[in-house]
């Protein structure tokens, strides 16, 4: 989903049911892979990481709410098979992290 001039760019809004949805923002000009009504699930591509929107570098901007886009409430998420680089010991994400996916 494109809205021209918008602040998040190239950005994606899933829809998880239950009024809880996620955003991804800022995907590489023209990479997004899927459209309005696609069925995703966990480990499909939905784009590339990118520089659009308001945004200097390549980056993902990420959360979930509890309405589609900006205006919802956060909802507090869980993230499984993640390492956290320069971690000395196991504990939560915090905010500025870097992360490796497996």
């Amino acid at each position: 989903r494109l809205e021209k001039g918008s602040i998040l760019g190239n950005y994606v809004v899933i829809d998880h049911g239950q009024s809880e949805f996620s955003l991804s923002a800022h995907f590489k000009p023209g990479t997004v892979r899927v459209k309005k009504g696609d069925q995703v699930k966990a480990g499909d591509v939905i784009g590339q990481l990118g520089s659009s929107g308001n945004s200097t570098e390549p980056h993902l901007h990420f959360q979930i709410t509890d309405k589609p886009g900006l205006g919802g409430a956060g909802i507090p998420m869980n993230f499984s098979n993640i390492t956290i680089l320069w971690a000395d010991l196991p504990r939560p994400l915090q905010s500025g992290d870097i992360v490796i996916a497996k």
